[in-house]
């Protein structure tokens, strides 16, 4: 039974066409994902999307315009109580990616590839990547 709402927050930088993701291991899984993550209480969307991209990025971004926002019922894949909402907004940032660790990898995906070929993990996460390839390209 859902008891309660899991709010996360990601960013979309976009360069040249192409689109940062991230990797990384979470609870002995690999995940494929654009940077970002949870919103902890007591804070704002743009503030924890601003945490998540300087702890996983080591890049400071601002916050752009909201691209999407998931409408559909999405129940955690970690916490079968959890209900989770996603909001992915576009962040801007001219400085360089240099950021790579055991924990984080992230790296540049063309939004010429196939939403099939992309890898990620999350339904969610090839619907955005597919609006993005339809509003970028």
């Amino acid at each position: 039974m859902i008891t309660r709402f899991n709010l996360r927050t990601y960013g979309i930088l976009i360069r040249d066409h192409q689109v940062l993701v991230s990797t990384e291991e979470y609870e002995g899984h690999r995940l494929v994902k654009f940077p970002g993550g949870g919103v902890e209480y007591g804070e704002g969307l743009h503030e924890a999307l601003i945490r998540e991209w300087e702890e996983e990025v080591q890049l400071r971004v601002e916050v752009g315009p909201l691209l999407y926002l998931t409408e559909d019922f999405i129940q955690s894949a970690f916490r079968e109580e959890d209900q989770v909402v996603c909001f992915y907004y576009q962040v801007n940032s001219d400085a360089e990616i240099i950021r790579q660790d055991a924990e984080h990898e992230v790296c540049w995906l063309s939004l010429d590839q196939p939403v099939e070929e992309t890898g990620f993990t999350f339904p969610q996460e090839k619907k955005v990547f597919q609006l993005l390839r339809d509003r970028f390209l």
